[in-house]
């Protein structure tokens, strides 16, 4: 039928189908449009967030080709990130390459994520840098791992810190092991030993290995432990430093030994005692050499033609001999002015 032929009701009815179909082909249109536009807010949203993010993010193929990096990513090597986007990281870190896409295989093949990797590279300056990574994997819109996402935060400034803590530790434990005092540290709960350095188990007689997680009644008499604990409370009670200029202890070996010992207590942040820190020297030999200089300060038995001494054990010695053990006079031998004259005068008197 010819458009003569139509009855004008059909014409109407063939332009209000026109018309609908029109409407809708805008609206799908219009509706594309839409899509589009939203695809591309999305796509500005996201890259926003990325390159906003302090941290590098990676997104790699199983061929260790970069297919998407924020700008801090592009700038840890010193390019933007149209330099950086198709290329392979053997182009970007020819050094770290194949470590770095070792530990990415590991990632696709497993499926499961890598967290918490401590690596370093060099910047596009040369620069050491630290960085601490995590993996996971990069899947397509069906669940198929396609590649990896790599988040790596720098961690130079920390890592730096934390070398120099250690390099501080270090150089204390060194001061603490090679002193020559005891040094000991107690929990303030139970009073337990947390730490002892090396000479404690000259001072003791046990390990520090048996020392850590006991307390003094697992190694001294009843009278010593009580003494040694009551002394431990009442720094713990009043904060202060406490000097015990003698204090007996008794070591492994049965020997009572003298200690002058210092207590001060460890505070938490919130000011609440959390240790105890004992320093103590071993001071039996310089009591014994005190005792020996008091002796010779009072009367010594001298036989009075020979000049022998009469020792506390009623031996005659010779004074020099005597002296030499109970003190640290050393003797030289001259004459004296009047003895000089008379040996002179009997020298001549040999020689006319």
């Amino acid at each position: 039928m010819n458009d003569n032929a139509k009855t004008k009701e059909q014409l109407i009815a063939e332009l209000r189908d026109l018309r609908v179909r029109l409407e809708e082909s805008e609206a799908c249109q219009e509706h594309h449009d839409n899509i589009v536009k939203e695809f591309h807010i999305h796509e500005r949203t996201h890259k926003s967030i990325l390159d906003s993010v302090p941290a590098m993010i990676w997104y790699k193929d199983t061929e260790n080709r970069i297919l998407r990096a924020n700008a801090y990513a592009a700038a840890s090597v010193g390019k933007s990130i149209d330099e950086v986007e198709g290329k392979s990281v053997y182009d970007l870190y020819p050094e770290h390459a194949q470590e770095y896409h070792d530990d990415d295989l590991e990632v696709i093949h497993s499926g499961r994520p890598k967290a918490g990797i401590i690596e370093s590279y060099k910047s596009h300056d040369n620069e050491i840098r630290w960085v601490r990574t995590n993996k996971v994997p990069l899947r397509d819109e069906n669940g198929k791992i396609e590649g990896v996402i790599v988040v790596s935060v720098d961690i130079t400034e920390f890592q730096e810190t934390d070398e120099k803590l250690r390099q501080t530790h270090r150089f204390l434990d060194s001061v603490i092991e090679n002193i020559p005092l005891m040094v000991f540290v107690k929990d303030a709960k139970e009073l337990r030993f947390v730490f002892l350095n090396t000479i404690s188990e000259e001072y003791l007689g046990y390990s520090v290995k048996d020392l850590i997680g006991n307390n003094d009644y697992d190694f001294f008499p009843q009278d010593e432990a009580d003494f040694f604990t009551e002394k431990d409370r009442e720094v713990l009670a009043t904060g202060k430093l406490l000097d015990i200029p003698e204090e007996p202890i008794l070591n492994r070996a049965g020997e009572e030994r003298l200690l002058h010992t210092k207590k001060i207590p460890i505070f938490d942040d919130d000011g609440n005692p959390q240790y105890l820190l004992g320093i103590s020297e071993d001071i039996t030999d310089k009591r014994e050499a005190e005792h020996r200089i008091r002796t010779l300060q009072g009367l010594l038995p001298i036989c009075a033609r020979c000049k022998n001494i009469r020792d506390d054990k009623g031996y005659w010695r010779k004074i020099e001999s005597y002296f030499s053990e109970n003190s640290d006079i050393m003797f030289t031998h001259g004459y004296c002015p009047d003895c000089f004259e008379k040996y002179m005068g009997e020298l001549k008197g040999t020689v006319d």
